[in-house]
C-alpha cells in the first residue's frame, strides 16, 4: 500500500525534468571548478528553486546514504539515478556525472521535440471525433428521416451510421483498454519474471529496436566506466548486477557472469541475447585485452549514441505524416459514408 501512494505524492523536492537538468549541470561546473559535493550543494541551495532539492540531497548524504540513493528520495528521474548508482564502485562521480547530463539532455530534446510534433495532429484529432460524434446524435438521425421514404437510401443510411457508431465505439474502447493496461504495468510488472518481460518486449517492432540501441549504450557505456577504473571484467559484471534500476541489462550481466564463472567467453552469449546489438557483442571477443576493449568500448558508445540521436529523431519525425494519413483516410470514410445515401437516392429520381 505504501508503494502505490508513493507512486501518487509529489516529492517534497518537486523539481521539473527541466530543473533537474539544470541542478546537475551547476552541481557537475561547481565540481569542476573545484568544490567538494557538499560545498557545491551549498552553492546550489542560493538558487531558491533548487533550494529544497539540495537540501534534501545533502541530508540524505549526511545520513550515510549513497549519492545515487540520494538522489532518488529526492525525487530525480531514474535516468539519473540510474548512472549515479555506478558511482558506488568505480569513484569517478564527474565523469559519470558528465554521461549522466548528456543522456538526460538528449532525452529532453527528444521529449520536446516530439510534443511539438504531436500537438497539432492531437488538436486535429480531438476535433475529428467530436465531429464524429456530432454526426451520429445529429447529423445521421436527420438524413435518415429525410431519406425514409426512399427503402434503398434508408437502408444504406443504416449500414453508414452503423459503420461510424462501431467506429467510434471501437475507438473509445480501445482508448479505454490501453489506459488499464498502461496502468496494470506500471504497478505490476516487477511482478513478471523478467525474462517473460523480455519475450513482451520482443513482440513490440519499435520498442524492441529502442530497448536494444538503449541496453547496448548502457552496457557498452558502464563497462568502459569501470575498465578505465581498473577493474576485471568479472568484478565489473559483478558489480554491475547488483544495481536496479535496468532490469534488462542486470538479467544480461547476470549471464553473462554465470558464463564467465563456468570459464566460458560471454560474446558467444551476447550474440545471443536479443537486445545486445551484434557489433557489441563481436568486441568482446577481446575481452581478454582490457586495453582494447576499454579503448573499443568508448568508441562504440560514441558511435551509438550518435545513432540514437539519428534514430529516434527521425521517428518522431514520421509522428506527423501517419497521423495527418490516418486522419485523411478517416475523412474519407466519413465523407463516403454520407455521399453514399445521397446517391442512392439521387439515382433514384
Amino acid at each position: 500500500m505504501v508503494l502505490f501512494l508513493k507512486k501518487f505524492t509529489k516529492n517534497t523536492a518537486d523539481l521539473s525534468e527541466d530543473e533537474q537538468l539544470t541542478f546537475l549541470k551547476r552541481l557537475y561546473r561547481l565540481l569542476e571548478n573545484g568544490y567538494s559535493f557538499l560545498e557545491a550543494l551549498q552553492v546550489i541551495k542560493w538558487d531558491d528553486t533548487l533550494q529544497t532539492a539540495a537540501t534534501e540531497v545533502t541530508t540524505s548524504i549526511k545520513t550515510g546514504k549513497y549519492i545515487d540513493e540520494a538522489f532518488e528520495e529526492s525525487g530525480f528521474h531514474s535516468t539519473i539515478v540510474s548512472y549515479l548508482f555506478f558511482v558506488r564502485y568505480n569513484g569517478d562521480f564527474s565523469a559519470s556525472l558528465n554521461h549522466c547530463i548528456s543522456m538526460f539532455e538528449q532525452r529532453l530534446t527528444y521529449m520536446r521535440k516530439f510534443k511539438q510534433v504531436i500537438r497539432y495532429p492531437l488538436v486535429l484529432s480531438v476535433f475529428f471525433f467530436l465531429l464524429l460524434f456530432f454526426l451520429k446524435i445529429s447529423v445521421l438521425p436527420a438524413f435518415e428521416e429525410i431519406f425514409a421514404m426512399n427503402s434503398s437510401s434508408s437502408t444504406t443510411l443504416t449500414i453508414s451510421m452503423t459503420m461510424i457508431h462501431l467506429f467510434i465505439t471501437c475507438f473509445f474502447i480501445s482508448c479505454v483498454i490501453a489506459f488499464l493496461i498502461a496502468i496494470f504495468w506500471k504497478f505490476y510488472k516487477r511482478q513478471f519474471p523478467i525474462h517473460k518481460q523480455i519475450i513482451l518486449y520482443q513482440k513490440i517492432p519499435i520498442y524492441r529496436m529502442v530497448l536494444t540501441l538503449q541496453t547496448s549504450y548502457y552496457l557498452s557505456t558502464h563497462i568502459n566506466m569501470y575498465l578505465k577504473a581498473g577493474m576485471s571484467l568479472k568484478n565489473i559484471l559483478e558489480q554491475l548486477k547488483t544495481q536496479n534500476h535496468l532490469p534488462v541489462l542486470r538479467h544480461y550481466v547476470e549471464l553473462m557472469y554465470q558464463q564467465l564463472q563456468s570459464g566460458h567467453d560471454v560474446h558467444p552469449l551476447l550474440l545471443e541475447l536479443a537486445f545486445i546489438d551484434r557489433p557489441l557483442a563481436l568486441l568482446f571477443e577481446r575481452q581478454n585485452n582490457q586495453k582494447y576493449l576499454e579503448k573499443d568500448l568508448e568508441a562504440y558508445a560514441t558511435m551509438l549514441a550518435e545513432q540514437i540521436e539519428q534514430k529516434v529523431m527521425k521517428m518522431i519525425t514520421l509522428v506527423q505524416p501517419l497521423f495527418f494519413g490516418f486522419l485523411a483516410v478517416m475523412i474519407l470514410f466519413v465523407y463516403i459514408s454520407l455521399m453514399w445515401p445521397m446517391f442512392q437516392l439521387i439515382t433514384t429520381i
